[in-house]
């Protein structure tokens, strides 16, 4: 989803006619199994292709700062945003894929917020980490926005969300008033802006590259770039 359409949009965590594109994406069952360099499907492999700057992937003119924990080697980003159709469709697929990378690759989620309309995603995202619900909530907001058409635009909302699925309600109502919750928006912003994101889902590779299924032609395809990306930053590391 590409920023212009963000401004488009009526702004708001609310899907209206998604649910059905939701529906079919996780009907359809996830498509990239594997960890780094070893995507399971043969048909994938057999794909797989030599990636082509500016056609595949752009490197960055200033690389970003990276934040590892120790023991930790490379870093990957992805930016999305709940709202997007094209980051529900990216879940399923993700999801097992990122189970399987390297324990020394630190994966992270940081949520766009490229309007005013659109930071209550970025405030529900950062008060269910802060809650530690994401790891459980983080695909039930997908599914509760595109496939049931659901609204998560207020704090009510939100909060009758997590209590339905059996999060700390109180913990998570805490974490969003946190003052901290303002600064990690604007550090999510800062980041945005850095990789020079302008749709979602993206995926940065260790604060050096940028790519995503817009520019690869497709999912698979993209986390076969991003297993390629991070071979080659590890080579460089």
């Amino acid at each position: 989803m590409r920023r212009r359409e963000f401004h488009r949009q009526a702004g708001g965590l609310a899907i209206g006619t998604m649910g059905a594109i939701g529906t079919a994406v996780r009907s359809a069952g996830s498509g990239a199994l594997g960890a780094l360099g070893l995507l399971a499907a043969p048909a994938l492999r057999a794909q797989r292709v030599e990636p082509v700057e500016l056609q595949d992937y752009v490197r960055l003119e200033r690389p970003v700062a990276v934040r590892l924990a120790p023991g930790d080697k490379l870093e990957l980003i992805e930016f999305f945003w709940y709202g997007c159709p094209h980051c529900n469709a990216m879940e399923p697929v993700l999801a097992p894929w990122v189970r399987l990378l390297p324990p020394d690759v630190r994966f992270r989620l940081v949520p766009v917020g490229f309007t005013r309309n659109h930071v209550a995603g970025q405030r529900l995202f950062f008060a269910l980490q802060a809650a530690g619900l994401v790891e459980r909530l983080h695909a039930r907001v997908y599914e509760h926005l595109h496939e049931t058409e659901g609204r998560l635009d207020s704090e009510w909302q939100m909060r009758s969300f997590v209590a339905r699925h059996g999060g700390d309600v109180e913990r998570f109502a805490a974490a969003l008033q946190a003052p901290e919750l303002t600064q990690r928006v604007q550090q999510a912003n800062a980041l945005v802006d850095a990789f020079g994101v302008e749709g979602v889902p993206t995926f940065g590779v260790h604060g050096r590259f940028t790519t995503s299924p817009e520019q690869t032609g497709g999912r698979e395809r993209c986390l076969q770039v991003v297993e390629w990306l991070l071979e080659r930053s590890r080579e460089a590391a």
